[in-house]
């Protein structure tokens, strides 16, 4: 009962519970709300059970046909979070799909989640060069970032790629718009990759070209 701004209230609420028999008892209200009409309260049911299985707290392979048939909700935020929860279940199928989506899916951030997916999980080089092909003409800034982040992490994680992929963070921390996606890229490339002798060169440079008089400041010191 309720509307669905309360029903998405209930759920969210119910992602603090810290007590798998509590959690036993919600779950299966959970997969009748799993069916409800509304997006936002099937998002909320599902980030109460990826809250839930991070607890360790359910079993995942139990909701496995649930998360198959979520891969293809109406919502996209549905999918993202169906998706990673498969990972947990089966990878194989989850990258199957992931590498569908590069294909089929629609919504840019649905494809930028395959795509960063495909590389953390699969160090999938195809992935890479589609990403590299399209970041900078993703119109979302919360897209944009995160394909910057994969980058980065590829970069990081895929050794035999570095020097295909070091050109294109080197335009990034330069160039992306605004500028705080550089600063992003430049903090987790400081942090995570400094002591890479092609970051460092490139770090140095940041630090001495940048222009931009917020950016200064934090890099004088960051850097």
């Amino acid at each position: 009962r309720g509307g669905p701004f309360w029903k998405e209230a209930v759920w969210d609420a119910l992602e603090l519970l810290a007590d798998s028999e509590a959690v036993a008892q919600v779950l299966p209200m959970a997969r009748e709300a799993f069916r409800d009409s509304s997006a936002r309260v099937r998002v909320a049911v599902m980030k109460f059970l990826a809250q839930a299985r991070s607890q360790g707290f359910l079993f995942p392979e139990s909701w496995r046909s649930e998360m198959i048939q979520a891969l293809r909700d109406s919502s996209v935020d549905m999918r993202v979070l169906a998706h990673s929860f498969l990972f947990s279940v089966d990878s194989t199928a989850a990258v199957a799909e992931a590498r569908k989506w590069i294909e089929e899916e629609r919504s840019e951030s649905g494809r930028v989640h395959a795509l960063m997916m495909l590389i953390l999980k699969a160090r999938d080089t195809h992935a890479v060069a589609v990403l590299q092909r399209e970041y900078d003409c993703y119109g979302a800034i919360s897209s944009r970032s995160t394909a910057l982040l994969a980058l980065a992490l590829a970069y990081q994680e895929i050794p035999s790629l570095r020097s295909y992929i070091l050109p294109v963070l080197e335009q990034a921390a330069f160039t992306a718009s605004p500028w705080y996606l550089r600063l992003q890229l430049v903090q987790f490339l400081r942090f995570r990759i400094q002591r890479d002798a092609a970051i460092r060169k490139l770090l140095e440079r940041v630090k001495k070209e940048e222009n931009h008089p917020i950016l200064r400041k934090y890099y004088e010191a960051l850097l």
